[in-house]
């Protein structure tokens, strides 16, 4: 006899156990570090649980450094702790690289954790197309609570003020920047439950004979001998964003 569930399998509700038609609820509960703004496909995503080598460090300061932790985690047992370090302009940054994606709306979301010495961080993707590179960046900087982007001459322009965020132990709070690598603009920028319309702002371009790839990056940078010290964790980069 053909075993299998009533037609009406995917509509009915019981009184405790109910059906689950969502496959990105489903991959979350299963235990996917996409949980957040599940918008776009997945092209690439890291809980660090393997370690750092899918990412360039890049460290400037004295002492800086981008090293794993299990201090505070947001998933898993792992996520990474970044110390600027102090100096002139201390900063550290991962940076992973990949292969250009179809040309459209990416994004690269990724979550943050303020520990110490709070200054600026940076959320920035790097569009490479062999004879320029497109910098789309946006800065939260944390004494002057405001959002600011990175604007067609490379300088910080703000677009949100009043920017209060909580500091607190094993906090996460989470972003995700949108670009357009076709035309080369501004989406948008979301933290927590805010989202920042930023439609057809242009980005900052420079001469670069790099080959066609695409890098995104969270940067910390400190404030001469007080070093900025935040954990990251779930990065994730996605294309044909809405």
């Amino acid at each position: 006899m053909p075993h299998g569930a009533p037609d009406d399998s995917n509509v009915r509700k019981e009184q405790s156990v109910y059906s689950l038609s969502d496959l990105a609820e489903l991959a979350a509960r299963l235990g996917s570090v996409l949980l957040y703004r599940r918008s776009g496909d997945v092209l690439f995503m890291d809980d660090f649980e393997n370690g750092l080598g899918a990412w360039y460090v890049g460290k400037s300061g004295t002492n800086s450094d981008a090293a794993l932790s299990n201090d505070y985690v947001l998933s898993g047992s792992i996520a990474v702790f970044l110390d600027s370090g102090t100096g002139a302009s201390p900063e550290v940054r991962i940076t992973h690289t990949m292969c250009p994606p179809v040309l459209g709306r990416v994004g690269f979301a990724i979550a943050f954790s303020p520990y110490t010495g709070l200054n600026t961080t940076l959320f920035e993707i790097m569009q490479y197309d062999g004879t320029k590179l497109t910098r789309y960046g946006v800065v939260y900087d944390w004494p002057g609570q405001e959002l600011r982007y990175r604007d067609v001459d490379g300088s910080e322009v703000a677009f949100a003020t009043d920017v209060q965020l909580r500091s607190a132990v094993g906090l996460y709070h989470q972003t995700k920047l949108v670009v357009n690598l076709s035309t080369k603009c501004y989406v948008e920028f979301i933290l927590n439950d805010t989202e920042y319309a930023l439609d057809n702002v242009e980005a900052w371009q420079q001469a670069s004979t790099t080959p066609s790839s695409m890098d995104v990056s969270v940067m910390v940078r400190g404030a001469l001998v007080v070093p900025h010290r935040c954990y990251v964790d779930n990065a994730v980069v996605t294309q044909n964003e809405p």
